[in-house]
């Protein structure tokens, strides 16, 4: 448990050091709110707090244990203010990364199938433009815009 223990700092630590903020917290940048980036923060804070390692306390560890907090802490910090969050995205491109807008597009494609299917046809056809806007080779976003495109030719003519 303790050598288990260690390991998932050393391995978290040398890993969070590469990643950025919404990695480090383990959520997606794309579709991520503010009330999870809190629970996912103290999730991770919960997983790492210092009391885990309060039987073998050394002066390495409580060095590690502290760099990770500082990482969790400047995560929530920055990701939990909206202001900050759209400062940090804009100065790492963030939002212009493909695995963002592929995320962005699915969960616009997500939310215009579900107006589809309330009948809300031309919110659907909105939304599923602006999905594929955001993910311009995705077919079966094209497919389903052209679908619904051709279903309201038929009722408007």
């Amino acid at each position: 448990l303790v050598v288990e223990g260690l390991a998932r700092l050393d391995g978290f630590l040398a890993t969070a050091r590469k990643q950025n903020l919404y990695e480090v917290l383990g959520i997606d940048a794309a579709t991520a709110t503010p009330d999870q980036v809190k629970k996912h923060y103290h999730r991770r804070a919960k997983e790492f707090h210092p009391d885990r390692y309060h039987r073998f306390r050394t002066p390495e560890i409580d060095a590690k244990v502290e760099e990770v907090y500082g990482l969790l802490t400047k995560a929530y910090e920055a990701l939990r203010d909206p202001v900050k969050r759209e400062a940090y995205d804009r100065t790492h491109g963030i939002r212009e990364t493909l695995e963002f807008r592929r995320a962005a597009a699915k969960q616009r494609f997500d939310a215009a199938m579900a107006q589809g299917a309330t009948g809300r046809i031309f919110a659907a056809t909105v939304g599923l433009k602006v999905a594929l806007a955001l993910d311009p080779g995705n077919g079966d976003i094209q497919r389903k815009l052209d679908e619904i495109e051709r279903s309201k030719k038929f009722f408007t003519t």
